[in-house]
């Protein structure tokens, strides 16, 4: 009788290994690009005059910092330099 529960329980192992793995299988073939509209990203983007509120929104999700403004973030390099007045007193 133990035989026969080892054999049934190394049954459901495989099967359920093997459903996991077409799962995993076809999961990852759904991954591919999509075919549409593609928007590299940019550190500036221009807003021409026929630009809608929709396009201008499109392009600012897709400025990205520039490598200099990453190197500065990532070395906590912050600073804030005023000349003039304050003004909050």
């Amino acid at each position: 009788m133990p035989i026969e529960n080892r054999e049934v329980k190394r049954q459901v192992l495989l099967t359920g290994i093997g459903i996991i793995s077409v799962f995993l299988m076809l999961s990852v073939s759904s991954c591919k690009r999509q075919d549409g509209i593609y928007m590299p990203v940019a550190c500036t983007l221009p807003v021409d005059a026929d630009d809608t509120g929709d396009s201008i929104l499109i392009k600012a999700a897709h400025v990205v910092p520039a490598p200099e403004q990453i190197t500065a973030l990532q070395d906590e390099f912050i600073a804030f330099i005023h000349f003039g007045p304050n003004t909050f007193t």
